[in-house]
């Protein structure tokens, strides 16, 4: 028997070929379509599920600034190292130091040379008082003496010059007293003036320290450290610190919420790698990092309020200035999937 070729009983292998691949394209199309549907689902959905947002593991931070203009003459310290309280990390130098504590030791040398005329003129007062005193006894004496006697027992021209006498020892007792108490007082004027200037002098010695650089607490050194030979205006960092001792996570909270976050609540931290549970243990009103201003288009969002996080696995706090992403879910069963599954 010879086989006609367009039986209907013999299927058609082009027909074939076009019922199969259009099954699979009709399937990559599906799937393709359910997958666009379950991530917009997922997009604008999930934020009835959970809150979710940005966060920074960071350290109480001390800086360590000058309130005068200096160069960093060396460092003995770089990011990333552990130093101990009261450890020298580094030297300034300042011009502006320099020239000030010259001007105050100039100006308290001449408060001592003017100190030193007014102990002079206090010790001619005191003498000169002591027998400008004795010369009024002397005077007042003789005026009792002659006006004792006969009116006409001594001349006109005597007694002028007894009394004259008399004017003049106590024109000198009244300068000479009133001279030692100016004197006096000057001088505790003047020692009020040397005590705050010299208070001031041994402050700023203190505070300049020789230009040694002092490390304020037990801590890491941050990325934000100046460089050798950098001039820094008064009040910026030189270097700044990281405490050690205690460390948290801030949370950038997202505006659009359906429940507030709480001191207490429970919390599940993305490093990237790990995901660990926290407790929230303070909600602020303004994030101490916030600018206000817009970032790049890859930059993750911040937003103004923060919440400090602290989790009880210390692997997850090791690198200070790392970004995390920081979950609370919504509702309680979420947390239970979530301690198992990690993120939903």
């Amino acid at each position: 028997m010879t086989e006609r070729r367009f039986d209907l009983d013999i299927p058609d292998p082009v027909e074939s070929r076009r019922t199969t691949s259009g099954r699979i394209v009709r399937l990559i199309y599906s799937l393709g379509v359910l997958s666009i549907a379950l991530y917009l689902a997922w997009h604008f959905g999930k934020g009835m599920i959970f809150l979710e947002g940005p966060g920074m593991i960071t350290a109480p931070r001390y800086v360590v600034s000058k309130s005068f203009i200096s160069r960093v003459n060396s460092l003995d310290v770089k990011p990333g190292t552990m130093v101990s309280k009261d450890q020298i990390i580094g030297q300034i130098i300042s011009f502006e130091v320099d020239t000030y504590i010259t001007n105050l030791i100039k100006i308290l040398v001449d408060q001592y040379a003017v100190d030193s005329e007014l102990r002079v003129r206090l010790s001619v007062s005191e003498n000169t008082l002591e027998s400008a005193k004795k010369r009024l006894s002397a005077a007042q004496d003789m005026v009792k003496q002659l006006d004792a006697g006969p009116k006409g027992a001594a001349t006109l021209l005597y007694r002028s010059d007894i009394f004259r006498e008399q004017a003049s020892a106590e024109l000198t007792v009244a300068q000479s007293s009133a001279e030692l108490a100016e004197a006096n007082q000057q001088r505790k004027r003047l020692a009020d003036a040397q005590k705050v200037l010299e208070d001031r002098l041994a402050s700023f010695r203190e505070e300049f320290n020789d230009g040694l650089l002092t490390a304020p607490v037990n801590g890491i050194v941050g990325a934000k450290i100046a460089d050798i030979g950098e001039t820094i205006i008064p009040g910026n960092a030189i270097i700044e610190i990281f405490d050690d001792r205690t460390r948290y996570i801030e949370w950038n909270i997202p505006p659009n919420r359906l429940v507030d976050p709480v001191i207490g609540s429970l919390v599940f931290i993305n490093d990237g790698a790990t995901v660990s549970e926290g407790h929230v243990t303070e909600v602020l009103s303004l994030s101490g990092s916030f600018t206000g201003t817009k970032g790049s288009v890859f930059s993750p969002t911040e937003y103004g309020q923060v919440a400090r996080v602290v989790t009880t696995d210390p692997k997850a706090m090791q690198n200070l200035n790392t970004r995390v992403t920081v979950r609370m879910n919504y509702v309680s069963y979420m947390n239970i999937i979530a301690r198992y599954m990690g993120w939903i």
